[in-house]
């Protein structure tokens, strides 16, 4: 608990020895608000299912979990013998 209180006053104390200046650009596109809730849920249903790689590749975390569920429940009510299948695939 000291070493963490430690670190974090020696982090605060040297950020103000050293201060950084960081100038961000405003961003020139025009953002559009959904309509409604309706295309909030929509759009959301639409990209749970979406390809299990795509997810990986573009660290959707909602859609990781979603299709880790998916074969979760799969793998639960898959047969003895797919389970055996995918236990010495896995070894």
């Amino acid at each position: 608990m000291i070493g963490t209180f430690a670190a974090a006053l020696v982090a605060v104390l040297a950020s103000f020895i050293v201060p950084i200046e960081i100038t961000l650009n405003s961003a020139n596109t025009e953002i559009a608000p959904p309509d409604g809730i309706g295309q909030v849920l929509s759009n959301l249903l639409l990209k749970l299912v979406d390809n299990p790689v795509n997810a990986l590749l573009t660290a959707n975390y909602i859609r990781i979990l979603s299709w880790a569920v998916i074969f979760g429940i799969a793998m639960r009510e898959a047969s003895k013998n797919s389970k055996e299948l995918l236990k010495l695939s896995l070894t």
